[in-house]
This record gives structure tokens, sequence and C-alpha cells, in this order.
């Protein structure tokens, strides 16, 4: 495994730049549709915010005390949703994975995971395109350093796999990734531990993965700046010294959980 650099927040990478959802095809008089050919009438586009982070970092409670805050900010009820999905039919494939029913190759496993993520676009779409935040606890970039985790040794084309398996699902404004400084403080949490994923040292490998993600697509996305490609956080305008990055890494640890929600609502203040 390679060896990180320590940037920013607490020893980890941090991003510099945010990306916009793909553009909606649009028609007169106000009329466009969405990738997936559903007719919509033109509002503002929702935020599509997304949490990553370790196992117990607290992703399910911040990403629902986001979603009551962005319900009462905008009047609108916000799309809260889980990855992974087990109402869906890939997702019952994967409870019964996950229970150990269903024996699966680690990169079959992944393919079902990307799967569930695909199931679950076009609500993604839909509700974006009519002003609906949405916010997922966890998305692609779990998917991808979970397996890289799994993974030993892992090589550069192990990982370019994990990465171009998620390519072509819609892209977050704001991703949250909450780190604990001291792991040992989030595996005395309640519950951790019931999990194969949920040791110190898996979870370390994990929190090392996003790390390099976050890098490479820091990286891709400066590219696409020095390019003439899109880094206006799907508003239209320039970013300034107030826009978010895409990338925000928050501490788990050592925080209160009013404390957290407090300075992710910060960081989302300037794109309401």
């Amino acid at each position: 495994m390679n060896k990180e650099r320590p940037i920013g927040p607490f020893g980890l990478l941090s991003g510099s730049h945010t990306i916009g959802c793909p553009p909606c095809g649009s028609k007169p008089a106000c009329h466009s549709e969405d990738s997936f050919g559903t007719s919509l009438v033109m509002a503002k586009r929702g935020l599509f915010i997304v949490f990553e982070g370790t196992e117990k970092g607290g992703k399910k409670t911040q990403s629902q005390m986001l979603c009551d805050a962005l319900t009462q900010i905008t009047g609108k009820e916000t799309l809260h949703i889980h990855f992974p999905d087990k109402s869906t039919p890939v997702g019952q494939l994967i409870s019964q994975y996950q229970s150990g029913d269903l024996k699966l190759s680690h990169r079959v496993a992944h393919l079902l995971y990307t799967a569930n993520r695909w199931e679950r676009q076009r609500d993604i779409s839909t509700a974006l395109a009519n002003g609906i935040n949405v916010v997922a606890d966890r998305y692609s970039y779990s998917g991808i350093v979970n397996t890289a985790a799994k993974i030993t040794p892992l090589s550069n084309a192990d990982w370019a796999w994990c990465r171009s398996t998620e390519s072509g699902l819609l892209p977050p404004n704001l991703i949250f990734c909450l780190a604990g400084e001291n792991l040992s403080e989030i595996a005395a949490r309640e519950g951790f531990g019931q999990k194969p994923s949920e040791t110190t040292s898996f979870q370390s490998r994990v929190l090392a993965y996003y790390a390099r993600l976050c890098q490479e697509m820091e990286a891709e996305l400066n590219e696409e700046g020095n390019a003439g490609g899109d880094t206006t956080n799907g508003t239209g305008s320039a970013p300034d010294v107030h826009t978010p990055k895409l990338w925000n890494w928050i501490q788990a640890t050592g925080q209160t959980v009013d404390d957290i929600h407090t300075c992710i609502m910060t960081i989302i203040d300037p794109l309401l």
C-alpha cells in the first residue's frame, strides 16, 4: 500500500474544488428531461451531499441531522438514501452476502454494491432536477475504498479497477468524510466489531484509501479546471473563497454530535 502524505486536517487530504451534477437536456417553455428521460419542471437544482468515513464514525446520525435541517430550511422534504439499499432486488442479494448466506469473491461483491447504487440513480436524478436536496449515507467512494482494503496486496491495476466500476454515477456536490484521528475511540463505540470490517487495522487501511482517492480526485479536478472544465459547483459561477471544497474532512472524535453538525452546516451554508 502506498504511504499517503499527511495533508489537511488531522493528517488527511482535502480537496480544493467542487463539481456540479451533469446538466439536464433542456426544451423550450421551461421543460427538460433528465438523463433517464423523465419529464421535469425547471427548478433550482437540489444539492447532492454524500457522507463517507469509518465504521461507527457517525455517518447515519449526521446525515439524518442534515436531512432534518435542509427540510426545515427549504420547506421541501429532503431525500435521504442509505447504501447499500437492501429494499431493492440487488440490495436483497447484498443482504444475503452480508449475512454469509451468499458466498462471493470481493470483486463480484463489489459489482453488486455498484449495481445497487445504479438502482437508485433515477430517484436521485429526478429529485435533484426538481429542486429536492439528496443526502446519501455512503456512496461510490465507500465501495472503492472498502474493496481496496480487502485486496492485499493491492496493485495499481486493482485500484484502477475499483475506481472504474463506479464511472458514470451521478457526482455529488459535497462529500463529508467523517474520520477519527483516534481510531481507538471509534473502536470503543457501541456495536463496533460486529462486522468483519470493524477492526482498527482494517479501518486504518480504509482511511488511507479515502486519502488516496481524495488526492487523485483533487488532481483530476485541477486538470479539468485547467482544461476549461466545469468547476462551478453547478451554479454557473466561478468558485470563490467561500465555495466549499468537494471533499470535506470532519473530525469524528473529540467533538459532540452537535458540534459536528454545526461544522457541517457552516460548510454547506454558501450553497444554500
